[in-house]
């Protein structure tokens, strides 16, 4: 019987490690909602305002360094 409780405990330990780790995926979606996101704000502001380029370009950097957040994020759990 001990030998039985023991191949459960395996075959559980086994299970775990064929969880796929999402966590690669989270952060491609986070970086390109963020992106995205920032980039139509600025570009909505610089319509409303009547022209220009300044609030998108500025909308860009902020996703960017929004992505940049979420890495740092994902390393700092992984440490």
């Amino acid at each position: 019987m001990d030998s039985n409780a023991g191949d459960k405990a395996k075959k559980n330990d086994s299970d775990s490690d064929q969880i796929p780790d999402t966590r690669p995926l989270s952060l491609g979606l986070n970086l390109a909602v963020g992106f995205v996101v920032f980039t139509l704000i600025g570009y909505k502001i610089d319509q409303n305002r009547g022209g220009g380029q300044g609030f998108t370009l500025g909308g860009i950097f902020l996703g960017f360094f929004y992505g940049g957040y979420e890495v740092w994020k994902l390393i700092r759990k992984k440490n």
